[in-house]
């Protein structure tokens, strides 16, 4: 309503509207809003990345959670190994922890997979009942730097300021995971982040990813204003508890109990200062690896991306179209008709699986032609060698032949 620049707002949805609505007079002065839902492709931003903190008074920036279902709300399976890890140094083998999950050690080590909310939950349950451990997620956030959110750490890092750094943390928000909304508001002086969990969530599970997401932005913060760091607070709807202490650097007087949200907030002239490690082209390019990302989420999110995803988190024996559709409380026919919808069909995923499968066995677990026919129930190793080569233009020694020769 007071920006000094006009605002304009290109293809606003219903739910824009809605939002709007319902904002205070005091919030609606700037709104981004990056709309997601269970359908691909409605990422849109609609404002500049390089906008002034200086051009409104009260600045709402907003990424909401997406609409799921129990077998999608993604999260990132980069974020698995380190709880594995905090795990593994109580005591408890990482096999105890991925236990009925469908997840495996090597799965998990897979480049840019994905795993949904019933295999997060699995997880997070059986992390917690072994350690009977209430504050997992908020030591765990505090182990994931900023360096260790890739593509997405990286362009954090070389921005301009922290205030870019910001805009871009929650542009590409859905990288991390899709379980949680995420808005940052300047009010005066100060600015504060705040998350909110999706609807459908345990108490458990909002409790863990909130916590892990705090942490993990509280040392974001921290790296990025530097000695300012001292001025942000940490606010929680969680009852104050002084064992929460020994799981935080920052002083317990820092940080606000009993709060109506969970957020931080800090001093926006913190957001100001030039990053010591800006760098364009660096950023560009990180940005462009957040971009290619994002569209491999999206095509996760389809149907038949939620089901190739399902297949290649399965351990080495692949289900059939009747076990899957039946975990999905759908009919194979269902299943199928759905997949038609996106030009795919089972028969073809399972293939792309196999194969994705095989190239690893091939290359790192150093199996035998035989041995991958077998692991991945084909017939026999001819038949096994005739589908490779229909998908890679390779015979699987020659693929691995291939694949040695550039180590």
């Amino acid at each position: 309503k007071t920006s000094r620049k006009p605002l304009k707002l290109t293809h606003v949805g219903e739910t824009l509207l809605h939002q709007l609505k319902h904002c205070s007079s005091a919030e609606t002065l700037f709104i981004m809003v990056i709309i997601m839902d269970s359908t691909p492709h409605t990422h849109r931003s609609l404002v500049d990345n390089h906008l002034s903190l200086s051009d409104t008074d009260t600045l709402l920036l907003r990424i909401s959670a997406a609409s799921m279902d129990q077998h999608t709300g993604l999260t990132s399976t980069h974020y698995i190994e380190p709880l594995l890890d905090l795990l593994a140094e109580q005591g408890f083998s990482k096999a105890e922890i991925l236990d009925g999950s469908g997840c495996t050690e090597q799965s998990l080590k897979q480049p840019k997979q994905f795993i949904n909310l019933v295999q997060l939950d699995r997880i997070t349950s059986n992390a917690k009942q072994l350690s009977h451990d209430s504050y997992l997620g908020l030591q765990l956030g505090g182990r994931l730097n900023v360096s260790a959110h890739g593509a997405l750490g990286t362009a954090v890092l070389t921005a301009e300021n922290p205030w870019q750094s910001v805009q871009v943390a929650i542009k590409y928000f859905s990288l991390t995971t899709s379980l949680v909304s995420v808005k940052l508001i300047k009010k005066g002086n100060r600015a504060t982040i705040e998350l909110s969990a999706a609807s459908n969530l345990s108490t458990d599970m909002e409790g863990f990813t909130i916590q892990t997401l705090l942490g993990s932005i509280d040392v974001m913060i921290s790296f990025l204003v530097g000695d300012s760091s001292k001025a942000h607070y940490l606010h929680l709807k969680y009852p104050k508890n002084v064992a929460f202490q020994r799981y935080t650097k920052r002083d317990i007087s820092q940080i606000h109990f009993n709060q109506a949200h969970n957020f931080i907030d800090f001093p926006v002239s913190a957001l100001q200062k030039p990053l010591p490690l800006a760098d364009s082209a660096a950023h560009q390019r990180a940005l462009l690896d957040c971009d290619e990302e994002i569209k491999q989420l999206a095509k996760l999110n389809s149907f038949s991306g939620q089901i190739y995803q399902q297949l290649m988190l399965c351990k080495i024996a692949i289900p059939d179209i009747e076990e899957v559709s039946a975990g999905l409380s759908m009919s194979s026919r269902t299943l199928r008709r759905r997949l038609k919808e996106e030009n795919s069909n089972y028969r073809d995923l399972v293939s792309q699986v196999r194969i994705h499968k095989a190239k690893k066995l091939l290359s790192e677990d150093n199996l035998s032609v035989t041995e991958v026919a077998y692991e991945l129930s084909y017939t026999d190793s001819a038949n096994f060698s005739r589908a490779f080569k229909r998908a890679t233009g390779a015979t699987p020694t020659e693929f691995l032949t291939h694949h040695n020769n550039e180590k």
